[in-house]
């Protein structure tokens, strides 16, 4: 499977949200990020797999 990795901007437009309550679900919910040259990476997948576990009605 190919991943493609985003920044968190990316990642927060991604989701849909803005910068900064992706930051706050980043760190009130975990979501899983990779770290590579000492900058954080958050994968498409695992963003989607994020919203379908934490959603209401998604499942």
């Amino acid at each position: 499977m190919d991943t493609e990795f985003l920044n968190a901007t990316d990642a927060a437009t991604y989701l849909g949200i803005s910068r900064a309550v992706f930051y706050r679900w980043q760190k009130a919910y975990q979501i899983k990020f990779y770290l590579v040259g000492g900058i954080k990476r958050y994968s498409k997948h695992d963003l989607k797999e994020f919203m379908k576990e934490n959603s209401l009605g998604g499942r």
